[in-house]
């Protein structure tokens, strides 16, 4: 038997002039505070006439307001807007619930819904961190070597100059070879508006100058103005067909060698639009690219008219020139960047207002999990 054990068993049994006896003993006796005492003599429980010391003490502190019935809630509304960021999530939440709210019905009791719809930003990146991760990130692949064509098209870097006005498309490519680059194998032509972030993707078979003319021609289709600059990075095809094919007015630039941060903008996309979209599968015939592209038309509505993105407005920096801070603005869909703009033609928003009114979140976001899940029949078992 314990000396806690010991007077435990007097403690019990008497009054209030003699606990205080018993408890000056036991501090002195243990060197503790009569505080002390008394939790060590609570947390002691009765069995058999033998008190044992319970080894899981109820935890002290505040109770968690939000439960996993929030946290769930939270996750379903995470995948419905495609795993976008927490910051970007609070600006859409009123709009998303009511969305899910009217197109199905909730799951979810009403005091759920209430308390995520008024979840604070800080609360709202706390729970996001105990959803499960989406996806994994894979490092990049080196860049080509030097061409002829790198001394026809200029290096350009001063991008602040372009996020003011629409018409400045980043372009990039994206392969889903799988762990093996060999033959020939899908590829996804992202462009990016700076100054809206308007995005358009588009699933070509192999990097020739056929697929890339394909690739291009189809995107600038779902561009709701028209380019005025290109820039890249140091893709050969990709600089030499957009060399060939831009018109009087037009301009090409590209990057530094090795400088993947020159092309940043659209850099940005490869992870949030395409590698959480498709993943790293490796995906090699005709059926696989016309699935991706339907699934590109899909998540392309979804990202322009209903996923908002912060743009970075400014910056503090050390003493010795390191970032301490980033400021960004409100989170804003290029839809409503274009929107609230002077940037686009009466006609060009009218017809953008008629679109976004006939589109639906939910079945959007059903469409794509059904295309995806068509998609990963479509993968090649070459590793």
């Amino acid at each position: 038997m314990t000396l806690t054990q010991k007077y435990i068993l007097d403690y019990t049994k008497s009054g209030r002039k003699s606990k205080s006896d018993i408890l000056s003993d036991y501090c002195t006796l243990t060197n503790c505070t009569r505080n002390t005492a008394k939790q060590r003599f609570k947390r002691c429980k009765a069995k058999k006439n033998a008190f044992i010391l319970d080894k899981n003490p109820p935890k002290s502190g505040r109770k968690p307001k939000y439960s996993q019935l929030d946290i769930d809630f939270i996750g379903e509304l995470r995948h419905l807007s495609g795993d976008i960021c927490a910051e970007r999530l609070f600006e859409m939440l009123p709009e998303y619930i009511a969305t899910l709210i009217a197109s199905q019905p909730l799951k979810y009791p009403l005091i759920t819904v209430n308390r995520v719809k008024a979840v604070p930003l800080g609360s709202l990146k706390y729970l996001y961190a105990k959803l499960p991760a989406t996806h994994q990130h894979k490092k990049p692949k080196t860049r080509s070597k030097t061409a002829s064509i790198y001394k026809k098209v200029p290096k350009f870097t001063q991008f602040n100059k372009c996020t003011k006005h629409t018409g400045f498309v980043g372009v990039d490519f994206v392969e889903h070879c799988g762990h093996v680059a060999v033959c020939t194998f899908c590829t996804t032509l992202t462009q990016t508006d700076l100054f809206s972030g308007w995005t358009s993707r588009t699933a070509t078979l192999g990097k020739d100058k056929t697929a890339v003319r394909y690739a291009i021609d189809r995107a600038e289709k779902r561009m709701p103005f028209p380019a005025t600059e290109y820039h890249c990075d140091n893709q050969k095809s990709l600089l030499n067909v957009l060399f060939d094919s831009i018109e009087k007015g037009q301009y090409l630039t590209r990057s530094r060698l090795y400088k993947k941060d020159d092309n940043g903008h659209v850099e940005q996309k490869n992870d949030d639009k395409v590698r959480k979209v498709v993943g790293y599968n490796r995906y090699d015939t005709l059926e696989a690219r016309d699935c991706l592209n339907e699934l590109y038309e899909i998540e392309d509505l979804i990202s322009n008219y209903f996923t908002p993105s912060q743009k970075l407005v400014s910056y503090e920096l050390s003493e010795n020139g390191k970032t301490l801070k980033r400021h960004h603005d409100k989170a804003k869909t290029p839809f409503n960047r274009l929107i609230e703009s002077d940037q686009i033609s009466q006609e060009t928003r009218e017809c953008l207002i008629k679109t976004k009114a006939r589109l639906s979140l939910v079945e959007l976001r059903k469409k794509s999990d059904a295309q995806k899940a068509k998609l990963k029949t479509l993968r090649s078992e070459r590793a």
